[in-house]
């Protein structure tokens, strides 16, 4: 039985989403407390790996269960009773044996949050920036960066097959003080999401000329200095998107876990 998590985490209190050796990880957390419910350990694979600092409204993730004999509705309160504070499964249903997390997915949204004032009660989700954007050139600058590319000198990809993404989506908007930069590709590199949100904060600020910006798309350039990765908390991962084909409806099988 293939199983699939949504999962929704504050990155503050982990050290991203892969296990690590000297840190608490969100998969060693979830495949902690799927061990003391199945009795035996259960892997866990993540649709993407989170740094640490990062949090996740949309995170995805599968298992596989030989047996079940509780209602799945029961596995996912007792995972939520057994979690430590600041991770939730938000749903738990059960996939076609050919969903996989990670290589099933289609496109990855994000979210990265800017306040422009000072913040204190929900301070760990915004990169907190006072000084002024020019939100037009910044907008213009993303509207540049959409489509298929080389990413490399807006990341820091260190062997990867490729680095060509498909930047689907890339939105600027400001409500008041919170200025919120949208972003949707077909996968991301390697802090891609935060390096180009200091690529685009530079811009606001001037130090990169619009006519400047399609060289940072070009292979072989080193360009990455003029680029810095934007602080974690203000990043979320807030949707990870999949063929519909794979949510057709499975004839659940009720036998049990050991």
């Amino acid at each position: 039985m293939n199983l699939k998590l949504d999962i929704e985490y504050d990155g503050t209190l982990y050290c991203g989403w892969q296990r690590q050796p000297n840190g608490v990880s969100v998969q060693e957390e979830i495949e902690k407390a799927l061990a003391v419910i199945c009795r035996t350990p259960i892997p866990v694979t993540g649709a993407g790996r989170t740094d640490a600092g990062v949090h996740a409204t949309g995170q995805a993730a599968h298992f596989h269960l030989p047996f079940l004999d509780i209602s799945l509705s029961k596995l996912e309160r007792s995972l939520n009773g057994l979690l430590k504070e600041g991770i939730t499964i938000r749903r738990l249903r059960q996939v076609p044996e050919d969903f996989h997390a990670r290589f099933s997915a289609i496109e990855r949204s994000y979210v990265y949050s800017i306040s422009t004032r000072k913040r204190s009660i929900d301070r760990d989700r915004f990169f907190i920036y006072g000084l002024p954007l020019d939100l037009t050139a910044m907008r213009k600058a993303a509207a540049l960066l959409l489509g298929r590319h080389d990413f490399t000198n807006l990341s820091i990809a260190t062997g990867e097959k490729s680095t060509i993404c498909t930047l689907k989506r890339l939105d600027i908007e400001r409500k008041g003080s919170e200025i919120r930069i949208k972003i949707t590709a077909d996968r991301f590199l390697h802090k891609m999401v935060r390096m180009t949100t200091g690529f685009l904060i530079n811009v606001g600020r001037g130090k990169i000329a619009l006519s400047e910006v399609k060289k940072f798309l070009q292979p072989g350039k080193s360009l990455r200095k003029w680029a810095f990765s934007a602080p974690a908390c203000g990043l979320c991962l807030v949707k990870v998107k999949y063929p519909s084909r794979l949510f057709r409806t499975a004839r659940a099988k009720q036998p049990g876990v050991r």
